[in-house]
């Protein structure tokens, strides 16, 4: 399954970063093998947001309905900060990757 997921991880990599690609046999290598350790930090930051006090509270507090704006809320807002994190990442590494060329 983690192998499924990292070959569909590398393929959304290679979407987000078009017309960049792997030019040489080594490159296409490196991207599938760095795709399973991603995913595994990706997955781990998944697990923290998911298991930590803040969300049991919630759980709790919205146990016994069925349709909980509270939850839906708090999936929206942790999806929003994460996502924004990883897009500022994105946009670090360019600046970065700018000021080494």
């Amino acid at each position: 399954m983690y192998l499924g997921c990292s070959v569909l991880l590398g393929c959304i990599w290679l979407v987000l970063s078009y017309p960049d690609r792997p030019s040489s046999p080594v490159g296409w290598a490196c991207l599938l093998l760095l795709a399973l350790p991603v995913h595994l930090v990706v997955e781990l930051i998944a697990r923290q947001c998911w298991d930590n006090p803040l969300t049991q509270r919630v759980e709790s507090a919205s146990r016994h309905k069925p349709l909980s704006l509270l939850r839906i809320g708090y999936g929206l807002i942790m999806l929003l900060l994460i996502s924004g994190l990883f897009v500022a990442a994105g946009y670090a590494w360019m600046l970065l990757h700018a000021k080494l060329a």
